[in-house]
């Protein structure tokens, strides 16, 4: 398995997409995962925190866009067929 981070044009968003290789082919493991930062840098090392495994289920800690502090909920992220 193998992700990557991307920060958009506009700087205040990041992207994450998550992929696997099977017999050499890429796939998406996971729906893009939008990040929002307010304009301030995010260290790797809290972006890679944010993804989780409990009980054979992967959970995603994301950004509450109702909450102005920013607080992170955990929701439970779903494999693509």
């Amino acid at each position: 398995m193998s992700g990557c981070f991307q920060a958009l044009m506009n700087g205040n968003t990041y992207d994450r997409s998550t992929y696997t290789s099977k017999s050499d082919n890429w796939k998406t493991l996971f729906a893009l995962l939008l990040i929002p930062t307010r304009g301030a840098p995010v260290p790797d090392e809290d972006l890679e925190n944010r993804v989780m495994m409990e009980h054979d289920s992967l959970f995603f800690y994301e950004v509450d866009s109702n909450d102005n502090s920013f607080k992170l909920v955990k929701n439970y992220l779903p494999v693509k067929d």
